[in-house]
This record gives C-alpha cells, sequence and structure tokens, in this order.
C-alpha cells in the first residue's frame, strides 16, 4: 500500500477475503462486503454490493430524493453463499482440465519443498552455532581464569582469546544470516497460504462431493468474477485454458439451491 511523507497509508486497502479480490461489478467497480445477519450461533453471513453506490447511492434511493439517476450504477446486491455454490459448481462439476490441476499442485508442493527444508535447516543450524558459542565462552572463561592464576603467559592468552573470539564472531554472523532468512520466510504469507491447504491439493479432495473447495484453489485458478444484474461470470485464470462459466443465480433461493 502506498503511503504519504507522514508514512500514513494512502489509497484502497487490499481485500482481506478472498472474494473481495475477485468481484468486479459490471459497471467496473468493486464490491463492497458487510454483514448481513448474524446468526444465534455467531455465524455471519454477508452481503455484496457496487462501491459505487455507496458514494452515489442506488437508483431506487436517489429517485426517492427526487435526485438524477442518469449514469448511476444500477446492479444488484447477493448474498456470498451464492459464490460458495457456484465454486462447487465450477470445481466439481464444469472444470474439465484436471491435469492442469494436478500438475499446478505438484508444482506448489516442489515450490513448498525448496521454501521449507531451507527453513527447518536454518534453525537447526540456529541451534547448533549457539551451542558451540556456549562451549566456546565457557573455554574463554577458563582461559581467562588460568591467566589469572598464573598458569599462562599473557602472550599465550591473548593469541588464545583472540581465536576464541574471531570464532564467536564468526558464528554470530552466521546467526545473524539463519535468523535473516527465517524472518522472510516466515513473513511470505502467499506461501503460507498455499502450504495450509497443500494436503487438500494433493489429494485432490477439491473434487470430492462432500468437501469443501479450499481457498486457495479458488484463489489461484479464478482470474476475476463479474457481477451484472443477478448473472456471475466466472474467468478462470488464463494458465489452465482461458475458460469462462457464465451462471444466473437471480432466482436462487438458499434452502433449496445448496441441497442440490
Amino acid at each position: 500500500m502506498k503511503t504519504d511523507k507522514n508514512g500514513k497509508a494512502i489509497g484502497q486497502s487490499p481485500c482481506k477475503h478472498l472474494w473481495g479480490n475477485k468481484l468486479v461489478c459490471t459497471c467496473g467497480h468493486a464490491m463492497n462486503r458487510r454483514i448481513a445477519h448474524k446468526a444465534n450461533d455467531r455465524t455471519l453471513s454477508y452481503i455484496y454490493q457496487c462501491y459505487g453506490q455507496l458514494r452515489t447511492g442506488t437508483p431506487a434511493g436517489r429517485l426517492k430524493k427526487g435526485l438524477d439517476i442518469e449514469g448511476i450504477c444500477d446492479n444488484s446486491s447477493f448474498m456470498e453463499w451464492k459464490l460458495e455454490v457456484q465454486a462447487d459448481f465450477v470445481f466439481k462439476k464444469l472444470l474439465g482440465n484436471k491435469d492442469a490441476i494436478y500438475k499446478e499442485t505438484m508444482a506448489m508442493a516442489q515450490d513448498v519443498a525448496e521454501v521449507k527444508d531451507p527453513e527447518r535447516n536454518d534453525k537447526e543450524r540456529l541451534e547448533a552455532n549457539n551451542r558451540q558459542i556456549e562451549k566456546l565462552n565457557r573455554q574463554l572463561a577458563n582461559l581467562i581464569g588460568m591467566c589469572s592464576e598464573g598458569d599462562i603467559s599473557r602472550e599465550v592468552f591473548r593469541s588464545k582469546k583472540k581465536k576464541l573470539e574471531d570464532q564467536i564472531s564468526n558464528l554470530e554472523k552466521l546467526n545473524d544470516e539463519c535468523r535473516q532468512r527465517v524472518l522472510e520466510l516466515e513473513d511470505n504469507g502467499a506461501k503460507d497460504r498455499r502450504i495450509e491447504s497443500l494436503s487438500e491439493f494433493i489429494k485432490m479432495t477439491a473434487f470430492d462431493a462432500r468437501a469443501k473447495i479450499p481457498d486457495t484453489v479458488i484463489d489461484n485458478f479464478v482470474d476475476q468474477i463479474v457481477f451484472d444484474h443477478g448473472a456471475f461470470i466466472w474467468y478462470l485464470n488464463p494458465v489452465y485454458g482461458n475458460e469462462v462459466y457464465k451462471q444466473d443465480a437471480s432466482d436462487w433461493k438458499k434452502n433449496s439451491i445448496c441441497n442440490l
């Protein structure tokens, strides 16, 4: 996100939920997500509306106020569950290119292996280096005691002390490099999200009739979803064949459609 000269964020914040990054109103604006209902079990239901309408008002609202509606987006709003049901249709019934999905899955598995193995190795190296530093510090303390007792000369003391301090310094530099690599890997949120549902990818549970489509699958394979007066147009990632799926959900009722 961009910031001004005082470090304050400016511009539109990136969406923190999957659908907000994919949805576009037919007028070109993004779609706003807000809470529509809170059930007794505290489960939230969400509704989407064109961002343009938030600034201008809906045509119906403007007419009540005697305002002009020319150029005002007249798109409808919709509930989030319609997206979830369509995701099932797209990935379990209508998306035929399972070979492409499987290849991408295996590529992601390799990608994860390349990331996680160095992270584990770096952590193990940090622990080993710290144990060695503790050992060298004990040797240094013993050396100081031997010098103070007169067991070794000052020349021998200075020579051995420098060698121990150089070893400790080199290990600490290596530790700094390891910590930096670990932090960079831990901060990689995109990979973490991919790793989270990797097991579902590999097992291909996205095509199990009883399984929920992992968000990571949708994020990787859906390029954009355009909403147009009750109809959803799904544009899949061009890497997987430029498939387009259109579904008119304007007359969908939750209780009936979710049991299909």
